[in-house]
């Protein structure tokens, strides 16, 4: 047993931020052109920043340190681009956009693009929509500052949102891709961005939260009915299909969604089930993973609908029915499906001198992956206390199989993955900004896969491997806030728990026999406990132009590792008249204590 102490203390004077003052106006009449966007962009063009010109085309902004490059845009004109020292070179800050003749289809906007209220920012949805735009996450990825990647993840200014509310309510949680991606961009009428959203209301104006929310604002009528779509497509040689089905109520006394889909366009539509919010937050542990790599289809220079077949369906339905006026539950059920098939060949003709060796490769593939998830949670979010309580039971299991010709040599992978966890989080405030806060996080998961090798001439197995992954993880934290000669201190006491086993046997077959050839097996325990208490002193002090930040941290920690390790070895006879044995090669059951040192961060 160890111990670990240690302190650590930080001090950061900001820099001066340089400020751009200036007027961006038309080349053609030198009138100041009303909301132009003006982006940041730092050396790899990621955007870093963003502002909008007034009424008079005036803008006032303090350019973010990473920026590099300051980019003006304006539907009807040339988008005009800058480093941020010639922009700060100009004079009078002076910036002309050229007229572009653009041709669009006649629109009627009764509101403005853009409209900025303290720390929220609202996007008005028929300013950004075009005609191709059917659903919601279509006209997401076209808002200034907001990024969606390929699975659906959505980010403001380079970082992962924290909610995503319709209608102010958390309704889908980290799955709100099933909203996105199936609530039609008609609904909705305007889309707010909350800078610094501190999701909990207890905590508001006492802990400072930095990552921003969405909220999908519906327009009128969408709120007081259910609304929903059927879409259906079918055509092509060979016949290719797909159709969904949408229906969502955002009542103000109840929300549900109903969402149900399919097709056979090689579109993988299981990844909206995935939790987009999964990882964050102090709860994070990553689950079992693969230690078996099953087959993949080929890689093939060619979009993959056009080399992949497939069919897929997934269904989902969710709903949140307020209990009381801070209270709410919600309970949700998802459940897909995707088969994946693959024929491959290919020919290669190699010249060897005066001869030519012709290499024939067949092979097909079969993949077959079933998720289901099943979640109830239930929500008290008042001024002065919250609790949250979710309780998700999850599955995936997926079947793939290879098929090498012409040997005619199979391969079969299978993988079962489920978990089921609990998650706990409460909160007291009291007078003064106190605050008591306990959490509690609970998993059980299993992963177990297994392979195995057929050579269909002999009807007989080669190989047989099975793998076993077992995790038991629970995490607990108690803490508490106050103030400290007028600074606040936070206190915190946590102990986490990990036992984790790990199962393997590899039977290797005689292909021409039904003989054993050998058989080794192994089996190995790990355990981790942790202990620890952080107080965590914060000192701030701020003006117009610099901000200083003292932080100290003082973490006392206990950690300890236990392993433990079995291998076993199962061989065929030597004669035909002894038995078939087994033999214990080695054990081992070592027990390791050790302090591990927490990194502070400043």
């Amino acid at each position: 047993m160890a111990f670990w102490l240690g302190a650590f203390f930080c001090a950061q004077a900001q820099p001066t931020q340089s400020v751009y003052k200036g007027h961006i106006v038309s080349a053609e009449d030198g009138k100041g052109v009303d909301n132009a966007i003006l982006q940041f962009l730092d050396a790899g063009g990621k955007m870093v920043g963003f502002t909008f010109s007034g009424s008079d085309g005036s803008v006032s902004v303090a350019i973010p340190q990473r920026a590099s490059t300051a980019l003006f845009k304006l539907l009807g004109y040339q988008d005009r681009s800058m480093p941020i020292g010639e922009l700060l070179a100009l004079k009078d800050g002076r910036v002309e956009l050229v007229p572009a003749s653009v041709d669009i289809r006649e629109v009627r906007v009764s509101a403005p693009p853009i409209v900025q209220r303290c720390d929220t920012i609202a996007y008005n949805v028929a300013s950004f929509k075009g005609q191709e735009d059917r659903y919601i996450a279509d006209v997401l990825k076209k808002l200034p500052g907001i990024t969606v990647d390929g699975e659906g993840k959505i980010s403001y200014l380079g970082e992962a949102i924290s909610k995503l509310y319709v209608e102010g309510r958390d309704l889908l949680g980290g799955q709100y891709g099933l909203a996105t991606n199936n609530l039609s961009a008609d609904a909705v009428g305007s889309v707010e961005v909350m800078e610094h959203h501190q999701p909990i209301r207890a905590l508001q104006g006492v802990k400072f939260a930095e990552q921003a929310a969405l909220n999908l604002k519906l327009k009128k009528g969408y709120t007081i009915r259910p609304f929903g779509e059927v879409r259906a497509g079918v055509g092509g040689t060979p016949l290719l299909y797909s159709g969904s089905a949408f229906m969502g109520l955002f009542h103000p006394r109840a929300q549900a969604v109903v969402n149900l889909k399919g097709g056979n366009t090689c579109h993988y539509i299981l990844g909206e089930m995935g939790d987009r919010l999964f990882g964050f937050g102090w709860f994070f542990e990553p689950l079992p993973s693969d230690m078996i790599s099953a087959p993949a289809p080929r890689s093939v220079p060619l979009p993959q609908e056009r080399h992949l077949f497939n069919r897929t369906y997934l269904g989902s339905a969710s709903t949140l029915v307020p209990l009381s006026k801070f209270g709410e539950l919600k309970v949700s059920i998802a459940h897909g499906n995707d088969a994946t098939e693959q024929n491959y060949s290919l020919l290669q003709h190699l010249a060897t001198g005066g001869d030519t060796l012709n290499i024939l490769e067949q092979s097909r593939l079969t993949r077959r992956t079933g998720s289901s998830r099943v979640s109830a949670a239930y929500e008290l979010n008042s001024t002065n206390a919250y609790l949250q309580n979710e309780a998700v039971y999850s599955q995936q299991k997926v079947n793939t199989r290879s098929a090498l010709m012409p040997v005619d040599y199979t391969l079969s992978n299978a993988s079962k993955l489920y978990y089921v966890q609990n998650g706990l989080q409460g909160l007291l405030k009291f007078e003064g900004g106190k605050t008591l806060e306990v959490k509690s996080f609970l998993r059980y998961a299993e992963n177990a896969e297994g392979v195995d090798g057929f050579i269909a001439a002999t009807q007989r197995n080669t190989l047989a491997e099975k793998f076993s992954t077992r995790t038991l993880v629970t995490k607990n934290r108690v803490g508490g806030s106050f103030s400290l000669f007028g600074q606040r201190v936070y206190l915190e006491l946590y102990c986490n728990y990990k036992w984790k086993t790990l199962a393997n046997s590899v039977d290797i077959l005689n292909p021409n026999t039904t003989g054993l050839l050998f058989a080794p097996a192994q089996q190995v325990r790990m355990e981790h406990l942790q202990v620890g208490l952080s107080p965590d002193y914060q000192v701030q002090a701020t003006d117009r132009i610099h901000l200083l930040r003292l932080r100290g941290q003082l973490p006392v920690q206990a950690a300890g590792v236990q392993r433990g390790s079995e291998q076993y070895l199962q061989h065929h006879p030597l004669h035909p008249q002894d038995p078939l044995g087994g033999q214990l090669l080695r054990t081992a059951n070592p027990a390791a204590w050790a302090g591990i040192p927490r990194v502070a961060e400043g």
